[in-house]
């Protein structure tokens, strides 16, 4: 007899972050700013964007993060998410990162006090991000997406 673990999958989450005046944000390595937080399964999660990047990130590059609070020591979540930057001017060239199948909270991030953090310490970079030709940065504005969805047993 073979016991086989099912997922549930229970409803997706999304979060749609409008930051006005991006380019006046500073630029300091290391320091973000947050979404306003959801609460999934009785946890609480936010956006976290680096725009000078993380102490792990390439030069030039924004980080950008799913972050967990409150969590416990041996508390594991587990979660299939996205992240996307929005390009107002071609949508088709929207950045959109998955991250992995069943991705666990805390994960190769690790733990910092009682938060977890996954995503990407190069998500793209912050002149392509400032440059309005490019897209992402209209009328002062850039626009964060994400969806996650929790797997419960």
């Amino acid at each position: 007899h073979v016991m086989k673990s099912v997922w549930e999958e229970s409803p997706c989450e999304a979060i749609q972050w409008h930051i006005h005046n991006f380019a006046k944000i500073p630029s300091e390595r290391g320091v973000p700013i947050w979404s306003d937080p959801v609460f999934i399964e009785n946890s609480q999660f936010c956006l976290e964007l680096f725009p000078g990047g993380m102490t792990s990130s390439s030069d030039g590059f924004v980080a950008l993060v799913m972050k967990k609070s409150h969590c416990l020591v041996q508390e594991l979540f587990h979660a299939d998410f996205n992240i996307s930057i929005c390009n107002h001017l071609r949508p088709e060239d929207t950045v959109k990162k998955l991250a992995p199948k069943d991705t666990t909270f805390p994960g190769p991030m690790g733990k910092d006090g009682r938060e977890a953090r996954v995503g990407w310490s190069d998500f793209m970079k912050l002149a392509d991000l400032l440059n309005p030709s490019h897209g992402f940065l209209h009328l002062g504005k850039i626009i964060i997406e994400a969806q996650i969805t929790p797997r419960v047993w």
